[in-house]
């Protein structure tokens, strides 16, 4: 059978190799994996799992592909810098591709010694590219051909993004229909009614059984279009229209929940459909958090779907319509990989893997039905955020409620509570533009877990803290 179902235990991966992708040295203190269920496809990657040469190509080809994203946003099809941010931080992949190239291991360049002396080819190439200040589209190009050399090498994929790829793999056996919509892809599965968790006061756990006259679950899988990246904190809504309503009865409608399972999707129960055919409306408002540029034009206006269903025992039967493929230049976990990579260090804090990340200031936009700037401050001198991983699926952990306390030492200042916005970006983090002072700072980073509704009681997050060490020299500012 093609359909599995979104509820059986399928744990994701413990991110074993994280700090590999990081620019620390090592892990804080404290940084152990948890043992997930057996037979989860965590084992499977410890025993099966990419080699050290395939997490080093993962790593590599992820960043060859920063350097074209950073760059599109910083200059435009004239050469002309246009955000000087960007242009740093795409210099900065540029280096970190060169310098990532050569801890490949000889072996790798040695029995591909064709195969790679083409990639190191095609990665100069592109930084040439970057120092010229070549038009976007040009270094888009080249970034993808040392993409393709890198492929060449050998497997390619990290253990830091299985989970990642085992949930979007488990999505797209689930859905039974999707169509792709402006930037979206709609996504419909059906279930029998089912049992759903939250959690209590008092951390109690807490059944939420199906309403009386269930007849059926339904669950939408948003996603965007070209990444397959799931989408959250959007509103969808659906509505059904019985081709022979009952008597006295019109449309249903129900607003779904977002729910934590084997993949985030969004969802709730139908009653049992009058007898014929019909036609399911999935509408969608935008994910209405925080966003940085790149994603201001994405993902941003409402979206209309339709599905025709039969009655099949009082639930809706759709017409298969499997999904098709994200495009060619993206790779499932690409977005993990980026967060990884740009992430100072990689805490363990209970159920998350936590990345702390210390950027130059940058505006971002608010969003409320639509955006509003949120301009860099007088005398702003970083942006902070916070990648928060899942440590039992290895998925982005979307709405939860991440603040920083910034403390430093010495005793001379007050410390620094700073509540993080949720962001969109190239990957899903929490973030801040804001001014901190020189000085050497221990960073505690407290974590409220999203009020996510769960198909398993094991999944229900709980609070957490990460600590990091954090030094901000006098004579610079930005990403120290």
């Amino acid at each position: 059978m093609r359909r599995k179902g979104i509820f059986a235990w399928t744990s994701g991966v413990v991110l074993l190799t994280v700090v590999a992708c990081s620019r620390s040295s090592g892990p804080s203190s404290g940084d152990t994996a948890s043992s997930p269920p057996s037979g989860s496809p965590v084992d499977a990657a410890r025993s099966a799992g990419p080699s050290e040469d395939a997490e080093g190509i993962a790593e590599l080809t992820a960043t060859v592909k920063l350097v074209a994203q950073e760059y599109a946003l910083a200059v435009d099809d004239a050469g002309v810098v246009v955000d000087d941010t960007e242009i740093a931080e795409a210099e900065l992949f540029t280096d970190q591709a060169r310098s990532k190239y050569q801890r490949l291991s000889p072996q790798v360049k040695t029995e591909h010694a064709g195969e790679a002396g083409a990639a190191e080819s095609a990665i100069h190439r592109l930084a040439d590219a970057v120092s010229a200040r070549r038009p976007p589209g040009e270094v888009r190009d080249l970034s993808a051909a040392a993409a393709d050399a890198l492929g060449k090498l050998g497997p390619s994929e990290s253990v830091a993004t299985a989970g990642l790829r085992s949930a979007t793999d488990q999505a797209d056996r689930t859905i039974v229909a999707e169509q792709v919509i402006a930037d979206y892809r709609v996504g419909v599965m059906v279930e029998p009614p089912v049992k759903l968790f939250r959690s209590g006061a008092g951390d109690q756990v807490v059944e939420v059984a199906p309403p009386v006259g269930a007849g059926s679950f339904i669950g939408v899988v948003l996603r965007e279009r070209r990444t397959k990246r799931f989408l959250p904190d959007a509103t969808v809504q659906v509505r059904v229209d019985a081709d022979k309503p009952a008597a006295g009865s019109g449309a249903m409608e129900i607003t779904l929940q977002p729910i934590w399972a084997d993949f985030p999707l969004y969802g709730g129960h139908l009653p049992a459909l009058p007898d014929g055919a019909g036609k399911l409306h999935v509408h969608v408002d935008p994910p209405q958090c925080a966003r940085h540029a790149d994603m201001l034009r994405h993902a941003d206006k409402p979206a209309d779907a339709e599905f025709a269903y039969t009655n099949l025992s009082g639930r809706p039967a759709l017409a298969p319509r499997p999904p098709g493929p994200q495009d060619a230049d993206y790779s499932i976990g690409d977005d993990i990989l980026r967060g990884l990579t740009e992430a100072r260090e990689i805490a363990r804090a209970g159920d998350y893997r936590v990345g702390f990340i210390a950027e130059p200031p940058e505006p971002f936009w608010l969003w409320d039905h639509g955006p509003e700037l949120k301009p860099v401050g007088a005398g702003a001198t970083h942006h902070l955020e916070v990648m928060l991983l899942d440590t039992t699926s290895g998925q982005l952990v979307p709405g939860a409620d991440v603040r920083l306390t910034l403390t430093r030492a010495g005793g001379d200042a007050p410390p620094l509570h700073v509540p993080l916005h949720e962001l969109l970006s190239a990957y899903q983090h929490y973030g801040e533009t804001l001014a901190v002072p020189p000085g050497d700072y221990e960073v505690r980073v407290d974590v409220k877990p999203p009020r996510l509704v769960v198909t398993d009681a094991r999944r229900i997050m709980k609070p957490a803290s990460a600590m990091f060490r954090w030094s901000v020299p006098a004579s610079k500012g930005g990403a120290a």
